[in-house]
């Protein structure tokens, strides 16, 4: 009986650790993906760049965030009457 609780526990441990690997693994490749080659978009509001897959997209907009996106084109934004 103390035999089958302890296959039990390892397969248990044994489980869990893969579990983390393989978990590990897959952030490992988004992050290499998203590091190497993903373009950048300039925030409407800020100027700021961030990456295509981060940006907020509002009434046809790109924002770095929520924050931004909620103040709607800033004084850095591309259709900006103000000089630089």
């Amino acid at each position: 009986m103390l035999r089958l609780i302890l296959y039990f526990a390892a397969a248990y441990i044994l489980w869990v650790a893969l579990g983390a690997v393989f978990r590990g693994i897959g952030r490992i490749a988004e992050r290499q993906k998203r590091i190497s080659g993903e373009d950048l978009v300039r925030c409407a509001a800020c100027g700021t760049y961030v990456p295509k897959s981060d940006i907020v997209r509002r009434k046809g907009h790109d924002f770095c965030g929520k924050e931004c996106a909620g103040k709607g084109r800033g004084r850095n934004g591309p259709d900006s009457k103000e000089a630089p």
